[in-house]
């Protein structure tokens, strides 16, 4: 069996060895031989793993540094208490408290040491804490007294202390720039100098009752009174008085601020308002604020006037304002105008002011935030304009835009239904000259062929202007049907080129077809309008060129779904200042002037056929080099796709 000594040693060990702190024992040299779970715990170390390795590994020492201030002074004196930097095995460290003493034999031989280890992260953290704080108030109690004084000293407010019975003790100095009295001449008096004969008594008074029966009426409050000068004069001032206790004497401080100024430039501040009520007023704008909930609170008679509210402002402030808008402008306008304000952003927007349509007001409201000092919204100050007189004009204007419109319609559809009556006539006249021309047997001399020529000549240019101008009718009154089909366009470029060739020999004019040899997409056109566009193009080419000049065509596809045809001349070119004119019908920028024929109206038939034909049309052109006309015409399976 186990002696008892054994018992209180094993229990002893175990009670050490579950000590929550951390327990280390080494060998004379500062190996560990003992390693308790509380050093498991605090530097994460297995005992397997600390036990024979060196100390070090809990300091922030080497080896050497250990000897020299640890163990050496530990030998030196048998005991050590120190407070140092600790590392744990992660490589964390933290502050720690270590009592270590030296473990002797029976004969004083030093066989170790043992030393307890304490984790004193926060009671240090809460040290340093503590030992700022109290650094901090000792500083702040310096700089609080020395503020103070200096606050006295330079306090633009007057300080007067004063007894239990109103003998003034202390005067500052800008209580002397107010009174007008030295602290040297005042001190010592009663405070009742300082005002006019007439209170004095009932200072007094009033000091006697607070001191019988603690009733105030004038320490603790802060009021508006009148103080005297040193020459006698009166002025406004505001008075607040505390009161002081030191064991059993009561003292009493009041503070003075002159306010004679601030009574004066209140009293202007209510004139000026009214000064400016009185403007806005008469005011020809309504003129109105809103707080930043977007509430009325003030609105200027004009703005009453436009709300269908003249007299009094107080129905419309708040939401009520919102009641004389008509029902139908109502619920959109008041909640854009919330928007804003919740947003904070400038607002503007029409309403109506009214009951109903008939009996209503036309308005042009527009709002801008203000801000206050802080640079929070303080609400929108904004404008009512009444624009009813502008709306009726609108509205004039509408009606007269649609009666033009209707009669533009009217002539569009009378020109259309005068196409027989117009060609009919024309082509008689025609056909009779030309008999005249052909016919062998008829006695012309050459004045007469001339005349018929001529005849022939302007019928056909007169012809031309009619089907053109019946051409631009029909278009604008949706009388010209369209039958798209799919079509190869390199065909029907060859058969346009082949009926303008003549004329363009004629007019020494050069064709150079670049047309590509590689087939192209069909496209989807009206073939009959899709000719009359192009030959346009092409004569127009040959009419504004130069002599001797070059016509050139080109054609390829721009993107998956269009096909372009491009017509180029050397002419003369469009100045910029006319390009905006091209597609105005009857507008020949000026060639109506020059021997050139034309009506003015082929390209602007030629636009809107294209347009029709789900095509665009376009051009490019500079002075003094030429111009280049395009049409772009859909594809046949993107013409589908967009028709469908």
């Amino acid at each position: 069996m186990r002696s008892q000594s054994e018992l209180l040693s094993s229990d002893w060990e175990e009670i050490v060895d579950n000590l929550h702190e951390s327990i280390i024992t080494t060998d004379a040299d500062g190996y560990i031989t003992k390693w308790n779970k509380g050093a498991e715990r605090m530097f994460g170390y297995s005992a397997e793993e600390a036990i024979g390795l060196h100390a070090e590994i809990c300091h922030e020492r080497s080896i050497e540094d250990m000897a020299r201030e640890i163990i050496e002074p530990l030998q030196r004196d048998g005991r050590l208490d120190i407070h140092g930097t600790m590392v744990r095995k992660s490589g964390t460290t933290f502050d720690g408290h270590m009592l270590a003493s030296l473990v002797t034999a029976p004969d004083g031989t030093v066989t170790g040491m043992i030393g307890y280890t304490l984790d004193i992260t926060e009671r240090k953290r809460a040290e340093n804490a503590l030992r700022q704080a109290h650094d901090d108030l000792e500083r702040s109690v310096r700089q609080r007294t020395l503020e103070l004084t200096t606050t006295l000293e330079t306090l633009v407010e007057g300080v007067i202390t004063i007894d239990d019975h109103g003998i003034i003790e202390s005067f500052n100095p800008s209580a002397e720039a107010i009174f007008g009295y030295s602290a040297a001449e005042i001190i010592g008096k009663n405070v009742n100098t300082l005002m006019p004969d007439g209170d004095q008594q009932m200072h007094d008074e009033y000091l006697r009752r607070y001191m019988d029966t603690g009733h105030a009426r004038v320490v603790g409050i802060g009021r508006e009174v009148i103080g005297q000068r040193r020459d006698g004069s009166n002025f406004h001032m505001r008075l607040s008085i505390g009161e002081m206790t030191f064991g059993d004497t009561r003292k009493f401080v009041g503070t003075v601020q002159d306010i004679s100024q601030h009574i004066a430039a209140q009293t202007a501040l209510e004139e000026s308002e009214q000064n400016l009520r009185n403007l806005t007023d008469l005011s020809p704008v309504g003129i109105y604020r809103a707080d930043s909930e977007g509430r009325i609170t003030y609105a200027n008679d004009r703005a009453l006037e436009i709300g269908n509210l003249p007299g009094t402002e107080a129905p419309f402030l708040g939401d009520d304002w919102q009641k004389f808008i008509l029902p139908e402008d109502r619920d959109q306008f008041v909640s854009d105008f919330l928007a804003a304000t919740k947003d904070v952003r400038p607002f503007s927007g029409e309403l109506r002011f009214g009951s109903d349509a008939k009996h209503m007001t036309w308005a042009w409201s527009q709002a801008l935030p203000e801000f206050g000092p802080d640079g929070k919204l303080k609400g929108y100050v904004g404008t009512l304009t009444d624009i009813t007189e502008r709306k009726i004009a609108e509205s004039d204007v509408v009606v007269a835009k649609e009666k033009a419109e209707s009669a533009n319609r009217a002539k569009s559809e009378f020109l259309s239904s005068m196409s027989h009556e117009l060609r009919t006539p024309m082509n008689a006249i025609l056909g009779f000259a030309q008999l005249l021309e052909q016919d062998t047997t008829a006695q012309l001399n050459d004045t007469n062929r001339e005349f018929v020529e001529e005849i022939l000549r302007s019928g056909h240019h007169m012809l031309e202007l009619i089907n053109d101008v019946l051409d631009l009718a029909k278009i604008e009154s949706g009388d010209i049907p369209l039958e798209s089909s799919d079509q190869e366009p390199l065909a029907l470029i060859k058969t346009c080129v082949n009926m303008i060739e003549a004329l363009a020999e004629q007019s020494d004019i050069t064709i150079s077809n670049n047309m590509p040899d590689k087939k192209l997409p069909l496209i989807r056109v009206d073939t009959l309008r899709f000719r009359q566009t192009l030959l346009n193009l092409l004569s127009n080419a040959i009419k504004y060129n130069l002599p001797g000049g070059r016509m050139t065509l080109d054609c390829t596809c721009v993107g998956d779904d269009c096909v372009r045809i491009s017509v180029s001349d050397t002419g003369q070119g469009i100045p910029a200042d006319l390009q905006m004119r091209v597609f105005e019908p009857f507008d020949r920028l000026g060639a109506e002037n020059s021997s050139t024929p034309g009506t003015g109206i082929g390209l602007s038939v030629s636009k809107q056929l294209i347009e029709r034909m789900g095509g665009k049309i376009g051009f490019e052109s500079t002075v003094g080099k030429g111009t280049t006309f395009w049409i772009d015409v859909p594809v046949a399976q993107a013409a589908a796709t967009t028709n469908t």
